[in-house]
């Protein structure tokens, strides 16, 4: 397929996985939050050094006995695991479903309503073509890989050959 290494990573290898990448991302994530408000609370040679965040906020509430700011931490981490995945996993699964590879199609999608207002909308187009015209700023380390073609040559009809007068008879 004359592709270069850089190439085959993002046309092939890319797509191919990126539904596990996905899945695997919002499993990384939910392992990741909740060992960190577990670790808000450091306690090392006998102190304790707790770490702003809702982690913490919990932990105080619980050794408070005060169930109205642990009803309160309950929420506010309820609200944001539904933002989270309603601003960002849904809308990016469901992008990600482009790339299954099956015979047959399955019968629930996922579905997300802000990608499907994104898809709808006029600006993410337009600041696409904003963002065209704009100068890259690193070609990367393969080079020309990142630039964008020179547009400044001869176009295709240049590869025909010169054109040839016609002769007319006379």
């Amino acid at each position: 397929m004359r592709l270069t290494r850089w190439m085959r990573f993002w046309k092939i290898e890319v797509p191919a996985g990126a539904i596990g990448l996905v899945w695997n991302g919002m499993m990384s994530m939910a392992g990741a939050w909740f060992f960190l408000s577990a670790s808000e609370a450091i306690s090392s040679n006998g102190k304790t050094y707790p770490l702003p965040g809702v982690g913490s906020y919990a932990a105080a509430a619980i050794a408070k006995g005060n169930l109205r700011e642990v009803g309160l931490a309950i929420a506010t981490m309820a609200i944001i695991v539904v933002g989270v995945n309603f601003f960002f996993w849904r809308p990016l699964t469901a992008w990600a479903e482009r790339f299954k590879i099956e015979q047959s199609e399955s019968a629930d999608t996922p579905q997300s309503l802000l990608l499907n207002l994104l898809r709808r909308s006029r600006w993410p187009r337009v600041a696409g073509r904003a963002r065209a015209g704009w100068p890259r700023p690193w070609a990367g380390p393969c080079g020309s890989w990142a630039r964008t073609p020179d547009r400044s040559g001869p176009g295709p009809e240049a590869a025909a050959g010169p054109a040839t007068p016609s002769s007319s008879p006379s």
